[in-house]
């Protein structure tokens, strides 16, 4: 499976410009390991495309990677539910997986003293960390009901990533000392996995 210079696929199209950090990728096949037996972990791998497959293991946490290498293990993992609602799910719980790495070793410190405010506020830095394309914004007119959205845009290609992100949002709060943390996503679907814009809205108590 080759790479266009603009960073499109050259057999299905997908969009692979924008780029991810490869402790992502290292969550991903960390959570898939984990979750699924042997057969099915190896059903998995084997349908990765081949850019992924070389490499797979051998992700350099802070170095940044083409997004295929994240989407083809979020669509393999959506794939082999049986349902939207499962597929949702095993994202979510994927997302938090990604999440968990991130607040025990580059976030560890942060995590100590941000606050939904400051979550607010920083979203955007968060977000251009982790990712080129795509922008995180957070509207804070509720925040003093414990109530945030947050809304993910021009990440058109960027498949599956939304219900992965809700649950990354989850964890976060929850890592907060927040309770009863729940995300409501919308704009996404299993039939359009790769809209341009998404969001998310949060409560907690």
């Amino acid at each position: 499976m080759s790479t266009t210079k603009d960073g499109t696929n050259g057999n299905d199209g997908e969009n692979t410009l924008g780029m991810t950090r490869g402790y992502i990728v290292q969550s991903c096949i960390a959570y898939v390991d984990r979750t699924y037996d042997a057969a099915t972990r190896a059903r998995i791998h084997a349908g990765l495309p081949a850019e992924v497959k070389a490499l797979a293991g051998r992700h350099n946490p802070v170095d940044w990677y083409p997004r295929i290498h994240t989407t083809a293990f979020f669509r393999a993992i959506a794939l082999n539910e049986p349902s939207d609602d499962d597929a949702y799910r095993a994202l979510f719980r994927c997302g938090r997986s990604i999440a968990e790495t991130a607040t025990h070793t580059f976030m560890k410190q942060v995590m100590k003293i941000i606050s939904p405010a400051l979550f607010t506020k920083k979203v955007s830095d968060l977000w251009a960390r982790d990712h080129r394309g795509g922008r995180l914004t957070a509207d804070a007119a509720r925040l003093d009901e414990n109530r945030l959205t947050v809304h993910l845009t021009d990440i058109e290609g960027f498949d599956y990533v939304a219900p992965t992100a809700s649950g990354y949002f989850c964890y976060a709060f929850e890592a907060m000392g927040k309770t009863d943390v729940e995300c409501v996503l919308t704009g996404w679907s299993m039939q359009k996995p790769g809209p341009r814009d998404v969001a998310f809205d949060l409560k907690w108590k």
